[in-house]
């Protein structure tokens, strides 16, 4: 019998990345940054698209379906991403686009390990849906409850992060962290004044302290008024009151976000729950979930950005038709999110005599003795081994390796290696 192989693309937002599915089974994925070297990169994922077909084995010609991340806004802009696709990838198959917001509802319920589950979508996108509730049953999505732009508490993070001195869609982890050496002073007035917060976790944004120009959400000169705090530049300082401000937003959102995985057990009477979006990497909120929350089980998209709405959108094509395989309730099918390339010892080896790099191969058991006594000795490892990770944790094949014992080692990383603010 044929296989049917779906490829999925997101691109032109953030995170551009490819997936390959072949008969609902999870083939290969990869963010284009990966290739690009490109943090966020957004454009079209020329090389993790080629890294998939690869990965397969198989050409464009024998895709059978493409699907897209999101709806296009108009039948323009639907005619010119049509013609895109088909330039750069030489493809003249069909081509769908999926909901931005089921996207990711896929990408979180279908690689799941649950015969059923709630699904909770938390983005930080600027239009259309940007939070939803909803279950997943066999091969069934029902979205029953949506909000719209800019109600959000990832747009509401976002704006936190830009006035912090930090960047919108990328540097969200940085104000998680930052939180961390602050304390919640504003949080009561944040409630107060800038939102609404409803029993059910949703609130609503008081607009006159945003302006939502250029797709980004800027807090405005009243917000700076009602706290008397001036924005921050990122070559400032980042002096105490931006870690409480930053303590500040993060007690808000773990507060609304407890509430609403609250209302989703109680509306859809699960055990189980499913998390994507910009948000779900916030893993702080998450560990409130986990301890707050009255879900028995949680199941996490390890690429839960834009990146993993590339996967999404081909397991949500695939299932409109297809029933769904047997769940165990413990394995997922994301195989450890470890879908990207892979390089044999022998091409390794190949690449290092080419470019004329020094070198020595140790058999495992030496190699690891050696790695321990590298790490030991305060040195930096940069660890590697079989597929590559798909979303933005490094879960030991593309890992930093570091003595978390020593009191230097921060800096010497976030210096050296990050290149990013202590």
């Amino acid at each position: 019998m044929k296989k049917t192989y779906i490829l999925g693309i997101s691109a032109f937002y953030h995170d551009s990345a490819a997936a390959l599915v072949c008969d609902g089974e999870i083939i290969a994925a990869a963010q284009e940054e990966r290739f690009t070297r490109k943090k966020h990169d957004p454009s079209f994922p020329n090389n993790a698209i080629s890294y998939c077909l690869k990965a397969a084995e198989i050409s464009t010609k024998d895709v059978g379906k493409i699907a897209y991340y999101q709806k296009p806004k108009s039948t323009e802009e639907e005619f010119l991403l049509k013609k895109c696709l088909k330039n750069e990838l030489g493809y003249d198959g069909e081509i769908i686009f999926a909901e931005h917001h089921y996207s990711h509802a896929a990408s979180a319920f279908y690689p799941s390990p649950y015969k059923e589950a709630a699904f909770l979508i938390i983005d930080d996108i600027f239009s259309s849906i940007s939070l939803c509730y909803g279950v997943g049953k066999e091969n069934k999505l029902n979205v029953f409850k949506e909000v719209c732009f800019p109600n959000s508490p990832g747009i509401l993070y976002s704006a936190f992060t830009e006035y912090c001195g930090f960047h919108q869609e990328a540097d969200e982890y940085k104000l998680m962290g930052l939180a961390a050496y602050g304390e919640p002073k504003y949080a009561e007035q944040i409630e107060k004044e800038i939102i609404v917060l409803k029993n059910d976790g949703t609130f609503k944004l008081n607009q006159e302290y945003f302006d939502f120009g250029n797709k980004k959400a800027l807090l405005n000169a009243n917000f700076e008024n009602y706290f008397n705090i001036s924005r921050r530049k990122n070559t400032d300082e980042i002096s105490k009151v931006y870690m409480d401000l930053a303590s500040s937003v993060q007690a808000v959102l773990e507060r609304s976000i407890v509430k609403m995985v609250q209302y989703l057990h109680d509306e859809s009477k699960s055990e189980n729950l499913c998390l994507a979006g910009e948000v779900a990497l916030n893993c702080v909120a998450n560990g409130k979930i986990l301890k707050e929350g009255p879900f028995k089980n949680i199941w996490i998209q390890p690429a839960s950005s834009d990146a993993g709405s590339a996967l999404g959108a081909a397991l949500l094509v695939w299932y409109r038709n297809h029933e769904r395989k047997e769940a165990d309730g413990i394995n997922d099918s994301q195989k450890g999110s470890l879908l990207g390339p892979c390089f044999e010892d022998e091409k390794i080896e190949e690449f290092l005599k080419k470019n004329n790099v020094s070198y020595r191969k140790y058999e495992k058991e030496e190699l690891i003795d050696r790695v321990v006594d590298l790490i030991a000795g305060q040195n930096i490892v940069g660890w590697f081994q079989g597929r590559m990770e798909f979303g933005p944790r490094a879960l030991g094949s593309r890992s930093i390796l570091a003595d978390p014992r020593s009191v230097n080692m921060r800096t010497v990383l976030n210096e050296k290696i990050k290149l990013r603010e202590p």
